[in-house]
């Protein structure tokens, strides 16, 4: 399982500071605010996390390692 990242806003990498019409940056801003499944903190930027469900339900590195590790 590979986990994604998000970069900040007008990083390289990371999605428009503002609204903008890219899919990506919009896809990338949607899920920076989903929330995680275990704690219910936004997923937000620069943090690790993988997805289950279709891309439908995000959950933080550092979430999902302690509930496997439990």
């Amino acid at each position: 399982m590979a986990a994604g990242f998000i970069s900040l806003p007008e990083a390289e990498y990371g999605p428009c500071n503002e609204a903008c019409a890219h899919k990506d940056c919009a896809e990338s801003r949607r899920i920076a605010e989903a929330p995680c499944r275990i704690c219910g903190d936004p997923i937000g930027y620069e943090k690790s996390y993988f997805q289950e469900k279709g891309w439908t339900i995000f959950v933080h590195w550092s979430c999902f390692m302690a509930e496997v590790e439990g």
